[in-house]
């Protein structure tokens, strides 16, 4: 299989990142 170019890694952070940003506006 060919490696991803972007790093699942830092996909990982992005959706963390967007996730916890979500949470603060529901509070």
């Amino acid at each position: 299989e060919r490696p991803n170019k972007t790093n699942p890694k830092r996909i990982g952070k992005a959706q963390n990142k967007r996730a916890n940003l979500e949470k603060t506006k529901l509070k």
